[in-house]
C-alpha cells in the first residue's frame, strides 16, 4: 500500500494530506488562543501580519536553502517548525515576544513547506494532467481532513488547547512518512534567471493579487465569524464546510480544466468569489455564514485549480525552484498588504470598518486577478 508513494504527486499528495489534516486541526485556532487569553483583535492579526512578512522576506533565501538541503529535508523542516510551534505553546505563558515568535516561527514553516511542495509537483506532472493533478493535490487532502477544523473546535472546547495541541502533533509527526519512499527532486538547481525583469510584471501582479485575495478567504473570513459573529465551534464549523465545498469541486475541476479553457472557468469562479466577498462584512447570522462558507469553497477551488495549473505551464521548462521561490515574494506582497490594511483599521478606526474594507478590497483583488489571468494565459501558449 505505502508503494503508491513511490510516484512523486503521491508523495506530494500524501503528504500534505496528513500535514494539512495537522494544520486544519490548530491552524486558525492558534489566533483564536491569542484572543482568548485577552489580546486585542489588533494584536491577533499583528501575528498574522508577522507571519506574512516573515514568509515574504525569506522566501528567496529559504529557496536557495531547498537547493543545498533537498525537496524533502525541507518538507521535514516545515513539519519540524510547526512542532516546535505546538510545545512552544504548551510550554510558555503568552506574552507578545512569544506571540511574535511563534509567528516567525509559522512564516517559516510556510515557507519551507510551499516552495518545495510546488516545486516537485510541477516537475513530476505533464502539462496534459496537470489540472487533474493539481485537483488530486488539493482535493484528496480536502476530502481527507474537512473535518479537522470542527474536530479542533469541539477538542479545543471540551478538552483545551493544549489537548489539541498534542493531538495536531502526532499527525504533524505523521505527515513526513510519504516523505520517506520513492526518488525526487532532492536537490534542484535553485535560478532567479530573469525572474525580476520588467516583462514579467503581469506575473507579479497576479501572484499579488492571488496572495491578497487568498488570505482574506483563509484567514480573515473564519476570524470575522469569530469577532463579529462569536463561537469556536462556530469557526471551525464555517473552516470546515469552505473544506466540503473545495473538496467536492477539486477533483472534478482539476479534470475539467485538462479539457475546456481554463481561463474561463477561472473567470467564473473569480466573479462569483467577489461575489462573496461583497456579501461577507452584512452577515450577522450563523446560518447564513454557513451557507456562504460551503458556496465560498465551491468559487475558490473554482478559480484556483486552474490558475495554479496555467501557472505551473509557464513554470514548466524553467528553473522552477528559482520560479516558485520568487512567485511567494510577490504574493507575500500581497498578503501583507491586505493583513496590514486590517491591522492599521483596526488599530485607528473600527473592527467593523476594517472586516468592510478588506473585503470589498479583496473582491476588487480576485475580480482583477481574473482578468490579468487572461494575459497571462497567452504567454502560455506563447
Amino acid at each position: 500500500m505505502l508503494s503508491i508513494f513511490e510516484d512523486r504527486v503521491n508523495r506530494v499528495t500524501g503528504y500534505k494530506s496528513l500535514h494539512g489534516f495537522a494544520l486544519g486541526l490548530i491552524g486558525i485556532f492558534i489566533p483564536i488562543f491569542i484572543a482568548q487569553q485577552g489580546f486585542s483583535a489588533s494584536v491577533v492579526f499583528s501575528f498574522l501580519l508577522v507571519d506574512v512578512a516573515v514568509f515574504t522576506v525569506v522566501a528567496l533565501p529559504v529557496g536557495w536553502l531547498v537547493s543545498k538541503a533537498g525537496v524533502r529535508a525541507s518538507l521535514l523542516s516545515s513539519s519540524l517548525l510547526y512542532i516546535l510551534v505546538f510545545i512552544l505553546l504548551q510550554t510558555v505563558s503568552l506574552n507578545l515576544t512569544v506571540i511574535y515568535s511563534v509567528g516567525i516561527l509559522i512564516g517559516l514553516a510556510k515557507v519551507f513547506h510551499w516552495i518545495p511542495v510546488n516545486t516537485e509537483f510541477t516537475a513530476g506532472s505533464e502539462e496534459e494532467d496537470r489540472g487533474r493533478n493539481y485537483g488530486k493535490l488539493e482535493g484528496i487532502p480536502k476530502i481527507v481532513s474537512p473535518f479537522a477544523p470542527l474536530m479542533g473546535a469541539l477538542i479545543m472546547t471540551e478538552l483545551g488547547f493544549s489537548f489539541l495541541g498534542v493531538f495536531s502533533l502526532l499527525f504533524a509527526v505523521g505527515s513526513v512518512i510519504p516523505l520517506l519512499f520513492g526518488d525526487g527532486t532532492e536537490n534542484p538547481d535553485f535560478q532567479i534567471e530573469n525572474n525580476f525583469d520588467l516583462g514579467n510584471m503581469d506575473l507579479w501582479v497576479l501572484y499579488y493579487l492571488d496572495g491578497f485575495a487568498t488570505t482574506a478567504y483563509v484567514f480573515i473570513f473564519p476570524l470575522f465569524i469569530y469577532f463579529v459573529i462569536g463561537g469556536t465551534v462556530n469557526v471551525g464549523s464555517v473552516k470546515t464546510l469552505m473544506g466540503i465545498g473545495a473538496g467536492i469541486f477539486s477533483l472534478t475541476i482539476g479534470s475539467l480544466s485538462d479539457r475546456v479553457e481554463q481561463k474561463n472557468l477561472l473567470l467564473v469562479g473569480a466573479i462569483a468569489s467577489g461575489l462573496i466577498y461583497l456579501t461577507v462584512p452584512s452577515l450577522n447570522n450563523i446560518i447564513l455564514a454557513f451557507g456562504l462558507s460551503f458556496i465560498a469553497g465551491l468559487t475558490y477551488t473554482v478559480y484556483t485549480v486552474p490558475l495554479i495549473s496555467i501557472v505551473a505551464d509557464i513554470a514548466d521548462g524553467k528553473n522552477l525552484l528559482g520560479f516558485y521561490s520568487t512567485r511567494e515574494v510577490f504574493q507575500g506582497f500581497g498578503k501583507i498588504s491586505v493583513v496590514s490594511l486590517t491591522v492599521y483599521m483596526i488599530s485607528n478606526y473600527s473592527r467593523s470598518l476594517a472586516f468592510e474594507s478588506t473585503f470589498y478590497l479583496a473582491a476588487v483583488s480576485v475580480t482583477a486577478l481574473a482578468i490579468t489571468s487572461r494575459k497571462v494565459d497567452k504567454r502560455r501558449h506563447s
